[in-house]
């Protein structure tokens, strides 16, 4: 079995689809354009070859035997959707049901879905359903409002020569539908180009993927991938995205001009291997659990452990490329605009977090990536700006010191995977959010800021760990910090003041330690714990909470500490003053809620000192503590 070529697998596939079309055969009936399709398959025999005149048909047509269907030409030959919510042409059959749809295009399905139960029926231009076998050659499918084609159940499907473009979506494949792709094009469509869940299986080969709204190619679930000879250029995102635990074999392709990453492998569970594929120009060019073998470098890799950019290299990455591991990059004073892919261990070096900036292309998703084979990586003396989602995605091992990280549109740093990464000295502002850690990473930070973000300052879920030490995460649009699933946090003289919301939020499984820390003047609630969540509040200040103009209404609750739920809290030495309402409550109707939906344990033990809360004035003095 080794020595059997690629192409020669690729052909035992089509071959496995029912064969390679090669048709020829002549017409048994001529359809003109004042006459039903519909009619004329429904009295067709098996195996007929119907053929189309020049012209439109406006309906929706089902096929449910085995007939060709031929037109003078895409440009000639157009079936038309014209009923809300359904397929243009629906093929359904069993696996001796084999279907030939050539020469002709399909368009104009309109609506979004009519029908949901037991099965979606939904605006697709083509569907296949059941364990048919076709084949689309010559095909135009456009201006779908669902998808250009739409396969299921163990349904197989080659296209040939085929465009799918101006669609919803483009190819959706789902079930155990087998598909193949040779020699055509899935351009500009609204959202994803090629997608595959479940246990679909998509080749792809000498076919171009480019200009679609999201994603060009995307699978997840147990899908399996081969890409062979594949063009996924100028995607809204990544070029080709794979998650779950999803199975993608990428040979001589090239990932160019993406916009957030050239290949994203998003879980650890996704497999993939390959040849070195042309990446260039792309947000970043590998991002997650994606082997560095599957991009070939833009320069080979030199002996040099010190390179200068602009001197020596105009471009960022080749600087990487070709860099020693564990050599130091020097990045002179300017702003680059650029995404960069760290793949091995190296010092990425600026001249200051203001003189130096990595920014992103005008629309793209991503600056900088540091795949999971990266380790030992440091960033330091630099900025990193303007990407329209993540400006730092890492999930290898790096330390970012004296960085600023400012104005994404999304997260200013993401953690994902098994991520370890220690922050110092540092800047994190006005992004959406500040940094999110999520899955199993881990997170140190330590004297750095996290300053007047849209959302949260710092976004911790999954089963991330975080250390915080002497930081401070102020005028936050929303909460300081969510700590929410199974994850874990720990604050140790850190401040979290003038946030939008509160100043920490506890959720779900999460556990979150506080000492020796301020949480001062939030809009609303300093410390807010629900689910079954667990807070230890240990010698800290929460003071001055409940700064809101909403404060003051019976209705709204602004405590220096509130427990709902299960949640669990634990206050040791504190000090807790001058809040707007309670400057401890549990969610019961006796402290002023609507009933009571407090099952947990909250305490406070005789070394704190609960005083001066309740300065609205809207519970029974003194206002300081409401326990179980």
């Amino acid at each position: 079995m080794r020595n059997i070529s690629r192409a020669a697998l690729i052909g035992l596939f089509l071959i496995s689809l029912g064969g390679i079309y090669t048709g020829g055969q002549p017409c048994t009936v001529t359809v003109p354009t004042n006459e039903s399709l519909q009619k004329a398959i429904d009295a067709a025999s098996p195996g007929a070859v119907i053929c189309l005149a020049n012209g439109a048909w406006s309906e929706h047509i089902a096929i449910k035997k085995s007939l060709t269907l031929r037109g003078e030409g895409r440009e000639k030959t157009l079936i038309k959707g014209v009923r809300e919510g359904y397929p243009v042409v629906s093929v359904e059959g069993n696996a001796e049901t084999e279907v030939v749809l050539e020469n002709l295009s399909v368009s104009e399905a309109k609506g979004f879905c009519a029908i949901s139960e037991p099965q979606w029926v939904c605006a697709d231009g083509v569907q296949a359903r059941g364990k048919v076998k076709i084949t689309l050659k010559e095909i135009w499918l456009s201006a779908n409002r669902w998808r250009g084609l739409f396969v299921r159940d163990e349904a197989r499907i080659q296209l040939l020569n085929t465009v799918v473009t101006g669609n919803g979506a483009g190819l959706f494949a789902t079930d155990s539908a087998q598909v193949s792709v040779n020699n055509s094009q899935v351009l500009a469509n609204d959202g994803i180009g090629v997608f595959g869940e479940s246990s679909a299986q998509l080749v792809i080969a000498n076919s171009q993927i480019a200009r679609n709204s999201w994603q060009g190619i995307a699978a997840m679930g147990a899908a399996q991938l081969t890409l062979n000879e594949v063009q996924s250029l100028e995607n809204g995102y990544d070029g080709l995205l794979l998650k779950d635990a999803t199975k993608a074999d990428v040979q001589k392709s090239s990932f160019r001009n993406n916009k957030s990453c050239g290949i994203e492998a998003f879980s650890e569970g996704v497999q993939i291997r390959g040849t070195p594929n042309l990446m260039q120009s792309n947000g970043s060019d590998l991002c997650g659990f994606v082997p560095a073998t599957l991009r070939q470098p833009l320069v080979p890799q030199t002996t040099r452990t010190q390179i200068s950019v602009p001197q020596d290299f105009k471009n960022l990455q080749e600087a990487v490329d070709a860099l020693t591991p564990g050599g130091t990059i020097t990045l002179a004073a300017g702003t680059y605009e650029t995404g960069v892919t760290l793949w091995k261990s190296l010092r990425l070096r600026g001249a200051g977090r203001t003189q130096t900036t990595l920014k992103a292309p005008v629309g793209y998703h991503v600056v900088v990536s540091i795949i999971t084979e990266a380790k030992n990586v440091v960033l330091e003396g630099l900025g990193v700006t303007g990407s329209a989602s993540d400006g730092v995605v890492a999930y290898g091992e790096s330390r970012l010191q004296d960085v600023q990280i400012t104005h994404h549109g999304r997260n200013g740093i993401h953690l994902r995977g098994t991520a370890s990464v220690a922050l110092t000295h540092s800047q994190i502002a006005a992004n959406v959010t500040g940094l999110t850690a999520e899955s199993a990473a881990r997170l140190s930070i330590e004297s750095s800021q996290f300053l007047r973000n849209i959302g949260v300052g710092l976004s911790v879920r999954g089963s991330a760990q975080v250390n915080v030490v002497n930081s401070v995460f102020s005028a936050n649009g929303d909460h300081g910090c969510i700590v929410e699933g199974a994850s874990s946090a720990s604050f140790s003289h850190a401040v979290l003041a003038e946030n939008g919301r509160g100043g920490l939020l506890a959720v779900g499984l999460a556990r979150l330690t506080l000492s020796n820390s301020h949480i001062i003047a939030n809009q609303f609630d300093g410390v807010w714990a629900r689910g079954s969540s667990s807070v230890e509040i240990r010698q800290s200040t929460i003071e001055n909470n409940g700064t809101d103009r909403g404060c003051p209404r019976t209705d709204q609750y602004c405590h220096g500490v509130e427990a709902w739920e299960r949640a669990q809290i634990n206050i040791i030495g504190a000090k807790i003053m001058n809040n707007a309402d309670w400057g401890v409550a549990a969610y019961l109707l006796k402290c002023g809620y609507s009933t009571d939906s407090f099952a947990g344990k909250l305490t406070v033990d005789a070394e704190s000192q609960v005083t001066n809360n309740n300065k609205t004035g809207n519970h029974p003095a003194p206002g300081n503590l409401c326990l179980p």
